[in-house]
């Protein structure tokens, strides 16, 4: 049910989603860069979990007692196709360090932030380079 109605959601709002209902990452959205790598998205029990390159990865949920499965479906959905809306107009940042990676909106993150030797810098549209 829930990956029906995020692909139903993603079918509306994005033209350049490749669909494979049998695979396990059955929403792919193509790389705009390389670096950064194609955005995957997997049904896992009742959460998503979408993949960027190899990048980073996040988990969609929705665990606010008394909703009914409908209802934790669509805060999901709803999660989901905003994330995707603002990543996909560049309004995150992307992060990998050696153990970890992440995502943050752009006015979260202060530019000393982005000067560590240790972490890498994207946009959906791309590497970002700091000057030290």
């Amino acid at each position: 049910m829930l990956k029906e109605k995020v692909l139903n959601s993603l079918l509306h709002h994005f033209n350049d989603v490749t669909v494979d209902r049998k695979s396990k990452y059955f929403a792919i959205f193509p790389a705009k860069h390389p670096e950064v790598g194609e955005v995957r998205i997997e049904e896992d029990g009742s959460e998503l979990i979408l993949y960027i390159g190899e990048i980073t990865h996040g988990h969609f949920g929705s665990y606010e007692p008394g909703l009914s499965e409908q209802e934790h479906s669509e805060i999901i959905v709803e999660s989901v196709t905003d994330f995707l809306r603002d990543l996909f107009a560049d309004e995150y940042y992307l992060f990998r360090g050696d153990q970890s990676g992440g995502w943050a909106r752009l006015d979260m993150v202060k530019e000393s932030d982005m000067r560590s030797r240790n972490m890498r810098w994207y946009k959906w549209s791309g590497p970002i380079t700091i000057d030290n």
